[in-house]
């Protein structure tokens, strides 16, 4: 039992993917009527002019925003109304140990009063910051300065640009127009505070919003009751993954006034600052710890064992911030992606195809080293088809937050082949044999969807197996047996039992680094 976090997660989860696809389908229409303006010429005027007519864009994302604004405050007085129930049901079960029962929720008018009244401001809130007038994007202007533009301004704008370009005769007015469009695309759709004048993504301020609200009524309950019960003492939740300034404490009973001395003693009190822990109250000496000694320690190497990648030593719980920072690049480049296919920028398009296929296959690397789940609805994108990566583009400019070295690797600038297929690769693998005398006899169809995609190449898949850097000891797991076959460009993991290629990914610097001073060192 405890805050219902998991009803909160799917309705965050569900509100932000609905708000993308608002956001993509406008920035779509406004890069669609941009690469129009493109291909036109300075003599079309008359048809320039008629473009710039955006209005009705931006009518159908406001009609869409009112429609997902009256979703949501539903959603929302739903869940502070779940969130009452389930503390108000917790003081119910401990008011019967301390023989002072409490009266159902159902005929707690007063505390039905209270949520009531709390579901109403929270969605009154965010009402306000979901106003088509305090909306918008944040853009570079013509100083390179950062600044916000509201969301019909910002489209006016840059089909304003575009057509300067045209009118001033440059030859390709999708190139000039591209870096405002790049703008767009990372923003995202953003509320801004005009008095300090500070944008936020809009998806992140309405999840602290909500998650706040419902903080409100849980522990306010909690406290409330818990104070009438006499109950005498808190138990913290606790979760894998945690982060180390909360470990030490979370799924410990304290006093009240313990509990009040530690949260004051934090720089980070708990259910502060997207902290996910909640707190309920207990009867100290009687109510039995929601958590064995067993669970505690299972949490506790989840969230503190350390593993290996690419050289790196980092925590489970570090792995699994970068898991999140790699999934938002995902996100981010397949909007740019979506954004370039409707202008018709291929360029712009296969350059960001490449920067996901290299994200992607980071990200499955980190999850099979931590041995942590993959979700990769995370980085689904409506809208978002896939192509051929770029041909011989150069080293892309990816923000550290992803984990930039990582991700360096001296075949960026490889010729993508046309007509790979799917039976091309199993054919070329299928009958080969590794360095170590095991003969292929299978392969598995992800293996063969990532190569026929570029994101592995296939003659360094190859190599890997008859002329590798490294062969790791064979492992065995639930799922059987596999062995680790280190190439110089490509990793691959084999069943050497069955001869099925499980998996693969290109290998990282540091490993390729590594390994290859090994294998110098034995010659």
């Amino acid at each position: 039992m405890g805050f219902p976090d998991g009803l909160f997660e799917a309705f965050t989860e569900r509100y932000a993917k609905e708000l993308a696809r608002i956001n993509t389908r406008y920035l779509t229409a406004m890069a669609e009527r941009i690469g129009e303006i493109g291909r036109l010429k300075r003599v079309d005027f008359h048809r320039l002019e008629r473009l710039r007519a955006y209005g009705s864009d931006f009518e159908a994302m406001k009609r869409e925003l009112a429609a997902l604004t009256g979703r949501t405050e539903r959603a929302i007085q739903a869940l502070i109304e779940a969130a009452a129930v389930e503390s108000y049901g917790e003081m119910e079960r401990l008011s019967e140990m301390t023989g002072r029962p409490l009266i159902p929720y159902a005929e707690n008018a007063a505390l039905q009063a209270t949520a009531d009244a709390i579901a109403r401001q929270t969605a009154g809130t965010f009402r306000n910051l979901s106003n088509t007038s305090a909306i918008g994007y944040t853009v570079h202007n013509s100083t390179g300065a950062i600044v916000f533009r509201g969301a019909g301004e910002a489209y006016r704008d840059a089909v304003d640009r575009a057509i300067h370009e045209v009118t001033m005769g440059l030859t390709d007015p999708a190139a000039a127009i591209r870096q405002t469009l790049k703008d767009l695309a990372d923003s995202g759709l953003r509320t801004v505070s005009y008095e300090s004048g500070r944008t936020r993504r809009l998806d992140s301020v309405v999840r602290m919003n909500v998650l706040d609200g419902m903080r409100d009524v849980y522990q306010g309950i909690q406290d409330e009751y818990g104070a009438r019960i006499g109950a005498d003492g808190v138990e913290l939740s606790a979760h894998g993954t945690c982060a180390p300034d909360h470990l030490p404490y979370q799924g410990r009973q304290f006093s009240l006034k313990a509990f009040d001395e530690l949260q004051s003693s934090l720089d980070r009190p708990f259910g502060m600052w997207n902290c996910r822990h909640a707190w309920h109250q207990i009867i100290l000496g009687v109510s039995r710890p929601a958590y064995t000694s067993e669970e505690m320690a299972d949490l506790r190497r989840l969230s503190t064992e350390r593993i290996c990648f690419e050289g790196k030593e980092m925590t489970r719980y570090e792995a699994a911030q970068l898991q999140r920072r790699i999934e938002t690049g995902v996100r981010a480049a397949k909007d740019r992606a979506n954004i370039a296919a409707a202008a018709g920028d291929d360029v712009w398009r296969r350059a960001e195809q490449l920067r996901i296929n290299q994200l992607t296959a980071k990200y499955q690397e980190l999850s099979e080293a931590a041995g942590l789940p993959t979700q990769r609805e995370r980085m689904s994108v409506a809208g978002f088809r896939p192509v051929s990566a770029a041909v011989k583009t150069p080293k892309l400019n990816i923000p550290p937050s992803v984990y930039t070295k990582s991700l360096e690797h001296p075949n960026d600038t490889q010729e993508i082949l046309p007509g790979l297929t799917l039976s091309t690769v199993r054919n070329k693998l299928v009958g080969s044999t590794t360095i170590n005398g095991i003969e292929i006899k299978d392969v598995a169809e992800h293996f063969l969807a990532r190569t026929t995609e570029r994101v592995i190449p296939l003659d360094g898949a190859i190599e890997a197996l008859t002329n590798p850097l490294y062969i790791n000891p064979v492992a065995e797991d639930e799922k059987g047996k596999s062995q680790r076959f280190i190439g110089n460009r490509v990793t691959m993991n084999i069943n050497p039992e069955t001869g099925r290629i499980i998996t693969g990914w290109l290998t990282g610097s540091r490993t390729r680094k590594k390994y290859g001073r090994k294998q110098h060192e034995n010659n």
